[in-house]
């Protein structure tokens, strides 16, 4: 049997013009050298090092990495190492990475007469149609934008209420979650259908309420087709327990969902992602510690993950599914007092927690996620790049953190003013994402302003 000599490993450091192409050879006691081979397409055409190099006759694997530079943005490029001695040419397995493309601020349209507004969440059918649910705090009125491909329009601004998150099932139909007159009270649902390019109706669905609940209050929601939607939050009856509402397509139904181990249910189920009507995952927190809650098609189960060394507290805030054995989940968690970056991954039997990296030292929160592959994800929120001397921060960026596979990078990203955030993203390819929040001039001051980012 021919030994495997070559392994190409996931690449890294990437970048809109660069990469770090990994891999590990054996020389198995012979003089040994190595090349990475890359390009558009397995023929390849490019090399580096330039000259083989040599990483000398010992046994066992040794690691190398090489930096390739020039490359064109948002491009899929294929690699492998290639490794040769004595014995002959070692070919090592075709992978491949894909470069960043550029977040661009987009140009987001805000209500009148007075600039108070914020979009909340976002979910796109192609990368020329996207709807996104926000609200005009001035008014007291949700609204949906609607992304053609050119030009981000309002087409439905008398939304009561908010809408705290949407799902679309179709590029025509959406539901959508929220309240009509304060959090906690009045909790509504919303089909919303597309009546044209230009117009957006939105319907309100009467969500079951829990008999005996004082506070209901509804957080997120995913459908996995136009006749399944799950959505999640929590209710007070007497102690606070997980809300989960089912919509078989023209109705809303109660499921019933254990408490926490721990107890405290009110952040229990703060996101929700479902990739069938067997299979959906629900994430949050309760006593500190983040928790997961996952449905099989028949109950609902209950389990808390471990909080990270040295945290004091920890939540998940995010999470995306691509299928019932791969979910990735995004949050926070208290160190020394500071929020940081949380990130942790299901593989179908135990959630791992990732090393994501944080921006400076500042606080950071990572509100959403979204997952086309277990080798692409792309999570979105902010992190405080300034502070007072008394703690209070004065300036607050957008977050975009990206993983390939092997590791979380930071990509650049646009701050269109001093206190800029980002709540949801949606992707539709690896190179064609788009993410939601809202800006303002300085902490505290009012004209805060919708928020669109594209990635391309």
């Amino acid at each position: 049997m021919t030994p495997t000599i070559a392994v190409t490993e996931g690449a890294s450091n990437l970048s809109a013009t660069g990469a770090t192409l990994k891999g590990k050879v054996d020389p198995t006691g012979l003089e040994t050298s190595y090349q990475f081979e890359y390009g558009l397409t397995t023929s390849y055409g490019s090399k580096a090092p330039a000259s083989p190099k040599g990483i000398g006759s010992g046994t066992g694997y040794v690691s190398v990495s090489e930096p390739v530079e020039g490359l064109k943005a948002a491009t899929t490029y294929h690699y492998r190492v290639v490794a040769t001695n004595s014995e002959g040419t070692y070919l090592g397995k075709d992978e491949t990475f894909t470069t960043w493309g550029n977040w661009s601020t987009q140009t987001t349209p805000n209500p009148t007469p007075k600039t108070e507004n914020e979009l909340i969440d976002v979910s796109c059918s192609s990368a020329t149609k996207c709807i996104a649910a926000g609200t005009d705090a001035y008014r007291g009125k949700g609204m949906l934008q609607a992304w053609n491909g050119s030009e981000w329009k309002i087409v439905e601004s008398s939304v009561p209420g908010r809408i705290n998150a949407l799902s679309c099932a179709s590029g025509t139909e959406c539901i959508g979650v929220g309240y009509q007159t304060a959090p906690g009270s009045d909790p509504r649902a919303w089909k919303m259908t597309e009546q044209s390019a230009k117009s957006w109706w939105a319907a309100s669905t009467t969500l079951a309420t829990p008999e005996g609940a004082s506070t209901v209050l509804v957080r997120d929601v995913s459908c996995a087709s136009s006749s399944y939607c799950i959505a999640v939050g929590y209710y007070y009856s007497n102690e606070s327990h997980p809300l989960v509402e089912k919509w078989n397509g023209s109705s809303w139904s109660l499921q019933s969902a254990p408490n926490p181990p721990e107890g405290g249910a009110t952040d229990a189920m703060l996101s929700v992602s479902c990739v069938s009507s067997t299979s959906c995952v629900a994430v949050g927190k309760a006593g500190g510690k983040p928790v997961v809650q996952s449905w099989n098609g028949t109950s609902w189960s209950s389990a808390v993950l471990a909080k990270p060394s040295g945290a004091t507290t920890a939540a998940l805030e995010g999470v995306s599914c691509i299928s019932a054995t791969a979910c990735t989940a995004v949050g926070n968690f208290l160190e020394s007092g500071i929020p940081r970056a949380l990130a942790e991954t299901w593989n179908g039997s135990s959630w791992t927690q990732q090393s994501i990296p944080n921006p400076g030292e500042g606080a950071v929160d990572l509100r959403n996620v979204t997952c086309l592959s277990s080798s692409s994800c792309t999570a979105v929120g902010s992190y405080v790049s300034q502070w007072k001397v008394s703690g209070e921060e004065t300036e607050r960026k957008t977050l975009v953190e990206s993983w390939n596979g092997s590791s979380w990078s930071i990509q650049p990203s646009t701050n269109p003013q001093t206190f800029s955030l980002l709540n949801a993203v949606s992707c539709t390819a690896s190179t064609a994402c788009t993410a939601v929040g809202s800006s303002r001039p300085k902490v505290g001051e009012e004209g805060r302003v919708t928020l669109g980012e594209r990635y391309e």
